[in-house]
C-alpha cells in the first residue's frame, strides 16, 4: 500500500479558511491555483479532541485507502497533524427522517452489504475486539468531572457507577458471543451510520458513506442495530422513530436478500427463520451500540469544548437501553 504525502501543518478551527488554503497547497497543488473559479472538490477530517483514545489513526489511514482502491469512499490526498485530505464525494447527507423512506433504505442496505462483504474472499480474519474496546473505553472514562457544572449535571442524572456497566458489558459479551443463536457474523463495519455520514447524489440515485473513523472489523449485528438506533436522532433524540417490528422486518429480509446474492445464493425468496433470528441479534446488539455510545459521551463531557450536552444524550440512550433491554432479555 503507497506511503501518502504529510505535513506537520495543524489545521486552525479558529481560521478554517486559512488553514483549507494551507492545505490544498500542499497536496493539491493544481487545486489551489485554481480556488478562486472552483470550489468543492476536496473535503478535510478534522479529529476531534482525544478521539485517539478510541480511534486508532493509523489504522483508519489504512482503512481509507482499502475503501479507496475499492470506490467505496474517496481519495485520501494526504495527511497533516490533526486531520486528512480526501477526495470530495458528492452528494447532500441525509436529513433525519430520509433514513426511514422505504427507497433510501434499500440504497443504505446495498452499500451496506457492499461494505460487509469486503473480507468476504479472505476466509477468518481476526476476533472483533468490540467488548474489549468497550472495557477499555470504561476504564478510561472520568468516574468524576473536572468542571464542576459538568460534574453537577452528571450527579443531578443519577447515573449508575462505572461497576454497572462493566456488569452490562460483561452480560451482553456473555449473551452475544457464546450462546450461538445470538452470535453475529464478523465483517467490516462501518460503525457510525447515523444519517449525517450518508450522502444521498439525486441526480444519480446513489448512496455514499462518508467519515470512516470507527469503522473496521465488527459483528455484522451491530452495525445494523446501530444503524436503527441512529434514526431516533442525534441533536433531538426520540426513540419513538425507532424502526417498529414490521419495518424492520422488511429492512432486514431485502439486506439478507442482497446478502445471499452477494454469496452466489440466486435465490429471491429468504428463509422467514433466518429473518427472525437476525431481527432478535439485530436488536440485542443495538444494545451493545447504546453502551459504547453512552460511554463514549462521558469522555466527549470531559474532553471536548464542542456545545453539545453530552451527558443529556448519554442519559437519554442508558434510558432507552434499560427500557429495551427489559423487552429482549
Amino acid at each position: 500500500m503507497a506511503s501518502l504525502p504529510r505535513t506537520s501543518f495543524n489545521f486552525d478551527h479558529n481560521d478554517p479558511e486559512a488553514s483549507v488554503r494551507t492545505i490544498l497547497q500542499h497536496f493539491r497543488p493544481d487545486w489551489f491555483k485554481r480556488l478562486e473559479r472552483s470550489a468543492g472538490e476536496n473535503s478535510d477530517q478534522i479529529h476531534g479532541e482525544d478521539t485517539e483514545k478510541n480511534i486508532d489513526r493509523k489504522a483508519e489511514l489504512r482503512t481509507l485507502q482499502i475503501l479507496s482502491e475499492r470506490k467505496i469512499c474517496g481519495e485520501v490526498y494526504g495527511v497533516f497533524a490533526n486531520g486528512m485530505c480526501y477526495e470530495y464525494v458528492k452528494g447532500e447527507a441525509l436529513e433525519q427522517e430520509m433514513t426511514a423512506d422505504p427507497h433510501i433504505s434499500k440504497l443504505i442496505i446495498e452499500k451496506m452489504v457492499h461494505l460487509h462483504c469486503i473480507y468476504r474472499h479472505k476466509g477468518s480474519h481476526p476476533h472483533t475486539s468490540l467488548f474489549d474496546k468497550l472495557h477499555t473505553m470504561l476504564r478510561q472514562s472520568p468516574k468524576t468531572f473536572s468542571d464542576p457544572i459538568t460534574e453537577n449535571t452528571y450527579r443531578s442524572l443519577d447515573f449508575p457507577n462505572h461497576k454497572y456497566f462493566e456488569a452490562e458489558v460483561n452480560f451482553l459479551q456473555t449473551e452475544l458471543t457464546v450462546h450461538e443463536s445470538n452470535v453475529s457474523p464478523e465483517v467490516f463495519c462501518h460503525n457510525d451510520l447515523f444519517y449525517r455520514n450518508i450522502l444521498y447524489d439525486e441526480d444519480a440515485d446513489q448512496i455514499r458513506f462518508i467519515d470512516f473513523e470507527y469503522a473496521g472489523l465488527n459483528y455484522q449485528a451491530y452495525d445494523i442495530g446501530n444503524h436503527f438506533n441512529e434514526w431516533c436522532g442525534v441533536d433531538d433524540v426520540d426513540y419513538s422513530r425507532y424502526p417498529s417490528r414490521e419495518v424492520q422486518m422488511v429492512w432486514l429480509r431485502y439486506y439478507l436478500q442482497c446478502w445471499h446474492h452477494a454469496h452466489g445464493r440466486e435465490e429471491e425468496t429468504v428463509d422467514e427463520e433466518e429473518v427472525e433470528r437476525m431481527y432478535l441479534t439485530v436488536n440485542r446488539f443495538a444494545l451493545v451500540a447504546h453502551l459504547f455510545w453512552i460511554i463514549w459521551s462521558f469522555q466527549q463531557a470531559e474532553s471536548s469544548s464542542i456545545e453539545f450536552d453530552y451527558l443529556t444524550y448519554g442519559k437519554k440512550r442508558l434510558d432507552e437501553y434499560q427500557k429495551r433491554k427489559a423487552v429482549l432479555f
